[in-house]
């Protein structure tokens, strides 16, 4: 049933984030096949599958979020925390309320 589901989430995102005259749909079937693929044959936890065609997906359409540096006061390196909306990575001095520390 979770495969099942990831599946769904997969092909609602590629339509949501395509729709009919997106320029690069190409790019965005061979990644949706792929991740289908690696999904139905379990060699990988679901779950990991989803979130790397999300981050994948997002990218190709100009989403990609910022992970080498804080997004507010642009000092390079990993930082500790990650803030969806602030759109990447973030130090612990400019850390919003809702950022996750990724483990």
């Amino acid at each position: 049933m979770v495969r099942w589901t990831d599946g769904q989430t997969m092909l609602e995102t590629v339509d949501r984030l395509t729709g009919d005259q997106a320029p690069d749909v190409g790019e965005h079937y061979v990644l949706l096949v792929a991740a289908l693929r690696t999904l139905t044959q379990g060699s990988h936890t679901p779950a990991l599958v989803l979130d790397a065609y999300l981050l994948r997906s997002l990218a190709l359409s100009g989403y990609e979020p910022t992970l080498d540096s804080c997004v507010v006061c642009g000092e390079v390196g990993n930082q500790p925390f990650f803030h969806v909306p602030s759109g990447g990575t973030v130090c612990a001095q400019h850390r919003p309320p809702g950022s996750v520390a990724p483990r």
